[in-house]
C-alpha cells in the first residue's frame, strides 16, 4: 500500500509502511506531518499512524559508544607509535580503521 506525506516543504511517496517507518525513524517524517493511505481520503497525523521507537539517548547511544572506542585505539595507537612500539602500534592503527569503517558503514545504512 502506498502512502503519501504531506509535510511542510512538500509531498513525499513511500512504496510501503515499511519505507514509513524508515522515513520516520530518520527524521523525513514528523509527528506533525499529515499522511493519506492509498485507499483513504482523509489525511491523519503521522502520530497517530506511525508507532515510534524509543531510541537510546545521551552519551550511552550505540553509535556513540564507537565513537568513543575509537577515541580510545587513536589514543592507544599514537602511545605505541611515539614509544617506537611498531608491531602494536599498526596492529592498533589497523583495528582503529576498522572501527571507523564499521561506523561509517552503519551511518550510511541509516540514511
Amino acid at each position: 500500500m502506498k502512502y503519501r506525506v504531506r509535510t511542510r516543504d512538500g509531498e513525499l511517496e513511500y512504496d510501503s509502511y515499511e519505507q514509513l517507518q524508515q522515513a520516520a525513524a530518520t527524521g523525513m517524517v514528523e509527528d506533525d506531518d499529515e499522511i493519506l493511505a492509498e485507499n483513504k481520503t482523509e489525511w491523519v497525523k503521522a502520530s497517530s499512524l506511525i508507532k515510534r521507537v524509543k531510541r537510546p539517548s545521551g552519551w550511552l547511544r550505540p553509535q556513540l559508544l564507537w565513537v568513543y572506542l575509537a577515541l580510545m585505539l587513536a589514543s592507544v595507537s599514537l602511545y605505541f607509535l611515539l614509544e617506537r612500539a611498531l608491531m602494536f602500534g599498526a596492529l592498533s592503527v589497523f583495528v582503529l580503521v576498522m572501527v571507523l569503517m564499521k561506523i561509517t558503514n552503519d551511518q550510511v545504512r541509516r540514511r
